[in-house]
């Protein structure tokens, strides 16, 4: 006996079976989502360098004794740069938990950013005056 397979009932007794109403899973927002914040973070390092540029260069402006062209100085500037920048990676992964938490408002992002600049401007500000009192290399 040879039977001709008819089409498959689309109901919940074959899950295997696909839809024949074309309905789709709707496309989450990404206004809001986890993926808008990294954009904003990265935005927010311009702001953050910057101001940690002009507290450095306020200390090594009102500072005794220290060149800009010195090795010393330009060493401990490269490694300071490079510190801070690492330090920055902590607000996107601490605002992504939150986020994920469900604290997500724009107000979560503007605190960790205040806080975290402050806290990198107090450690830059220490950085160069230590290595104006000590000379340090």
């Amino acid at each position: 006996m040879n039977s001709i397979p008819s089409a498959p009932l689309s109901d919940e007794r074959n899950p295997y079976v696909a839809p024949l109403a074309g309905g789709h899973e709707p496309i989450p927002e990404q206004g809001t989502s986890q993926s808008g914040l990294l954009p904003r973070w990265e935005k927010l390092r311009v702001v953050y360098n910057v101001v940690l540029a002009v507290v450095v260069l306020s200390f090594w402006a009102i500072g005794p004794g220290i060149r800009l062209g010195d090795p010393a100085f330009l060493r401990h500037l490269a490694r300071g740069c490079l510190g801070a920048n690492i330090c920055f990676c902590v607000g996107p992964v601490v605002n992504a938990y939150a986020h994920w938490l469900g604290l997500r408002h724009v107000a979560v992002t503007v605190a960790l950013f205040v806080a975290g600049t402050g806290l990198s401007v107090l450690a830059a500000a220490g950085s160069i005056l230590v290595f104006q009192m000590r000379g340090f290399d």
